[in-house]
């Protein structure tokens, strides 16, 4: 995890020369998302990972993302096997952003998407292409890019480094929250599959192989980013 967090840092601070044509961020965030179909609902949970360009008050992003508790599973045990398969969803699009501040260091954005879901265990088979839209908050700052890169059990021991002023560059940092929702219009995805083969967990739709399907979904993280 460290060693993504110095990667994600050195991009921002190499980006920081695009600041008169846009800055340039990043982002991840998780939180839970429901998935209706129908009369059939399922709550999961959710991570997104995004990269951007912010001009003004427009920012435009592009994303990916997983709806599912099992979307890192890898092998299966004893009844679990034979438990139905949960529906899972990967999902992936461009946003576009208008942001508004608040307040200093506070900005409100209203956002749309265009987007592509394909599914998995209980939704597999089915793709769709969708729109959707959301609201969200953000809460920045500046900070030295030298921070980032430096271990927190480092502030256990010297806590004086925390109001210190540390030399180098200084890059944006901020927590988000946002709330978004998104119609997709699934359909058979036209791939072949084989049958299950009884050591795993087969895939047993329980949603329509053809309709609309929403997810709504709820989401905190935080951003990267050269200046914004």
């Amino acid at each position: 995890m460290r060693g993504a967090w110095i990667a994600v840092g050195v991009f921002a601070v190499s980006a920081r020369s695009a600041h008169a044509d846009g800055a340039v961020y990043q982002s991840i965030s998780g939180g839970s998302a429901q998935i209706d179909a129908g009369a059939t609902s399922a709550s999961r949970g959710r991570m997104r990972l995004a990269l951007g360009v912010r001009v003004g008050k427009v920012a435009v992003e592009g994303w990916l993302a997983a709806v599912g508790d099992d979307f890192l599973f890898i092998d299966c045990y004893g009844d679990e096997c034979t438990a139905p398969a949960p529906p899972g969803l990967g999902e992936g699009g461009l946003t576009v952003r208008y942001h508004e501040p608040l307040a200093p260091h506070l900005t409100m954005n209203l956002h749309g998407d265009v987007a592509r879901a394909g599914g998995w265990g209980a939704l597999a088979g089915t793709a769709g292409n969708g729109l959707g839209g959301g609201a969200g908050l953000e809460l920045s700052g500046k900070v030295a890019a030298l921070r980032l890169l430096i271990p927190w059990v480092v502030y256990l021991w010297r806590p004086d480094l925390l109001h210190s002023r540390l030399p180098g560059p200084r890059v944006t940092l901020a927590v988000h929250a946002d709330a978004s929702a998104r119609r997709y219009w699934m359909h058979d995805d036209g791939i072949d599959r084989e049958g299950p083969s009884g050591d795993v967990p087969h895939a047993v739709r329980v949603f329509p192989l053809s309709g609309d399907l929403v997810v709504r979904d709820l989401s905190i993280g935080v951003t990267l980013g050269a200046a914004f």
